[in-house]
C-alpha cells in the first residue's frame, strides 16, 4: 500500500506501508533530530521490515543539530566541500550536539531497532555513541555510487535498487523483534521481566540477544521508547498528562529523563521557538 506523506517542509513523500512479522504495524517514525528552519531537512518512512525511513539534510552553514537517542543505527553518506563520506552511527544514549552538523549534506537511512542487514557485520552495542567508517563493516555499500546533487527519491531508488536489506529471520531475529514490537506497542511503560516471561527464556540471555541486535538493554530501550512517545503528546497534552500516560512515578522523574534525551525540560519544550523542530 503506497501514500503520501510530507516531509518538513511541506513536500509531498511516498510513504510504504507494510506489517512486521508478528502481525504488528510497522515500526513507528522516530525523532532523531533537533534543528531549526535554517536547516532544510526531508524524509520518507519506508517502513519495510529492515528500514525504518530515509532522510536527507541540507546545512551549508553548519547550524548546530542535537542528536536524540532513537534505538536505531542508521547509514549516513555525508558530504563536505564535495567530498563524500559514508558511516554508520548508532543511537546516542543522551541528546547531545551531533556532529551531522559539520557536515554541508547528508543522505541517510535509518534500520529499525535490531534489524541490521546481513551483509552489515556488527555487534549492534558496539556502535552506540559511535560514527565509524563504514567500510569497516560493510565492503560492498561504502563503494554506493551516489551523488551530492541527485534527487532525494532518485538517491533512494538507487540505493534500494542496489541493496537487499531484508535479513534471515533467525530464532534470535524473531525474539529481538517481538521484544521490540512489545515495547513500542506500549509505548515504552512495560514490566520487563513479564515481558522475559512471555519470551520464555532467562532474563540474562533475553536481555544479552537484545543487546547484541539493538545495542541497548531492554530497559535502556524501552526508556528511550517513552521519551520518544513524548514527543508526540507534548503538543497536545501538559506535562502532568503525559508523566501519567506513560507511567512515571512523579513529574520530577519525567523531567529529568527528557532533559536528558533532549537537552531541554517538558517547559522549555512548551516555550520553544516556533521555527525550531524535532524531526
Amino acid at each position: 500500500m503506497l501514500q503520501m506523506e510530507s516531509g518538513k517542509n511541506g513536500n509531498n513523500m511516498l510513504k510504504k506501508s507494510r506489517r512486521l512479522p508478528g502481525g504488528t504495524e510497522a515500526a513507528m517514525n522516530r525523532k532523531t533530530f533537533y534543528i531549526n528552519d535554517r536547516i532544510i531537512y526531508n524524509e520518507i518512512s519506508v517502513q519495510t521490515d529492515s528500514i525504518n525511513k530515509f532522510y536527507e539534510i541540507h546545512n551549508p552553514d553548519n547550524e548546530r543539530i542535537v542528536a536524540i537517542p532513537d534505538g536505531c543505527i542508521d547509514i549516513q553518506y555525508v558530504w563536505k566541500n564535495g567530498v563524500m563520506h559514508p558511516q554508520l552511527c548508532g543511537s546516542f544514549m543522551q541528546g547531545k550536539p551531533s556532529r551531522i552538523g559539520d557536515y554541508d549534506y547528508c543522505f541517510g537511512l535509518k534500520f529499525n531497532p535490531g534489524q541490521l542487514p546481513d551483509w552489515i557485520e556488527a555487534d549492534a552495542s558496539k556502535l552506540m555513541e559511535a560514527r565509524e567508517d563504514l567500510g569497516k563493516y560493510s565492503e560492498c555499500c561504502k563503494n554506493f555510487n551516489v551523488e551530492q546533487d541527485m534527487p532525494f527519491t532518485d538517491k533512494i531508488r538507487m540505493f534500494t535498487d542496489e541493496y537487499d536489506c531484508s535479513a534471515d529471520m533467525t530464532d534470535r531475529r524473531a525474539m529481538t523483534m517481538y521484544v521490540v514490537n512489545k515495547i513500542d506497542e506500549n509505548r515504552g511503560y512495560i514490566n520487563i521481566n513479564e515481558l522475559v516471561e512471555r519470551v520464555g527464556y532467562s532474563h540474562c540471555y533475553t536481555d544479552r540477544v537484545f543487546k547484541n541486535a539493538v545495542g541497548l538493554s531492554m530497559k535502556q530501550y524501552a526508556n528511550i521508547v517513552r521519551i520518544q512517545r513524548s514527543l508526540d503528546i507534548l503538543g497536545e497534552k501538559n506535562a502532568a498528562d503525559v508523566c501519567n500516560d506513560l507511567g512515571y512515578y512523579d513529574q520530577s522523574h519525567f523531567i529529568k529523563d527528557f532533559k536528558k534525551f533532549t537537552l531541554m525540560t517538558p517547559k522549555a519544550y512548551y516555550k520553544k521557538p516556533a521555527e525550531e523542530h524535532f524531526v
